[in-house]
């Protein structure tokens, strides 16, 4: 859901204004140093003028790790460390992919509509459908980014994990197979490298070839062999890349992991160690798929703690 305006400074003045009608008061460069529990809460600060805040009960809703430039930083963990909570293991989500290919710089800038299969220790896990983008470090791409969260939980566990891409995605095997057997006795006289242009983005078609371990991109389609015309098939429909890692938390749209949900009340929020301290938001151990599911979660945790509060 967005304000009509498509613009995100709306929602921040919109929140701010609701502030101003409630006579709330902002705080900013208030840097949270520690916080301590007695019998209120006293937290310090590394603003001189407002170096000291108290209150009777304490919400942390200081996100994860993946917008360090809005103040997410990952510190919202040491403060509830500090507190008695123990953290789940942060990792980058909704993010980019490293792959390990020798040929990623010449297929960098090629996007297409394909499938993305996530394979972990070769078994299918995730498959996903959009438009797929090539980089100098392996892939991008709304399907890639819908997979990314397992395959950086699959990573960090020290699985084998791989992406398998469909470039040809509405037609079977034995469709292209037919497809290009009609093709090449058209075309048989054309260099292979030639042949598959108005196919596959021209930018793919030599690194395609070199991946089928077609040594000589420049004969003739005739000169195609059984065993070369499946191997290309196959790299069309199921081209197998290992993936070596993800991108880090500057280019993370979400944080996986985070203070364990196992110490939060279900119910209300507040944690189940510190009585009247709550939690909403990424800090939590919650996260979900691309498309919006992360604020929502934000938001509603947000509205779900404030009115559990109000009515305590």
């Amino acid at each position: 859901m967005y304000p009509k305006s498509l613009q995100a400074s709306s929602v921040v003045d919109l929140l701010k204004l609701a502030l101003e009608d409630r006579n709330i008061p902002l705080y900013t460069n208030c840097k949270v140093k520690d916080i301590h529990k007695q019998n209120i809460f006293k937290i310090s600060t590394s603003n001189e003028d407002n170096n000291l805040f108290t209150c009777n009960k304490l919400i942390l809703a200081c996100g994860g790790k993946s917008a360090i430039k809005t103040g997410s930083d990952g510190s919202g963990y040491m403060l509830a460390k500090s507190l008695g909570h123990s953290i789940i293991e942060t990792i980058p989500g909704i993010v980019q992919l490293k792959l390990d290919n020798s040929y990623l710089k010449s297929i960098s800038g090629v996007k297409f509509d394909g499938y993305a299969t996530l394979l972990v220790n070769d078994q299918p896990t995730r498959k996903e459908f959009g438009e797929i983008l090539f980089t100098d470090y392996g892939i991008s791409g709304p399907p890639i980014l819908q997979i990314s969260g397992y395959a950086s939980k699959a990573l960090s566990k020290m699985n084998k994990v791989e992406i398998l891409i469909d470039m040809m995605p509405d037609q079977s095997i034995d469709e292209i197979e037919d497809f290009l057997e009609g093709h090449f006795a058209v075309f048989g006289h054309r260099p292979i490298i030639d042949s598959l242009i108005g196919i596959v983005n021209k930018k793919l078609i030599p690194t395609i070839l070199k991946e089928s371990r077609i040594k000589n991109l420049h004969s003739s389609c005739y000169d195609l062999q059984w065993d070369d015309k499946k191997r290309l098939i196959n790299i069309l429909k199921n081209w197998k890349f290992k993936c070596i890692g993800t991108n880090g938390f500057n280019q993370a749209q979400v944080t996986i992991g985070g203070v364990n949900t196992k110490e939060i009340n279900e119910k209300t929020l507040e944690s189940k160690l510190v009585k009247n301290l709550y939690f909403c938001g990424e800090i939590l151990d919650v996260d979900g798929d691309c498309g919006g599911f992360n604020l929502q979660w934000a938001w509603s945790s947000g509205q779900f703690v404030s009115r559990n509060i109000a009515s305590s």
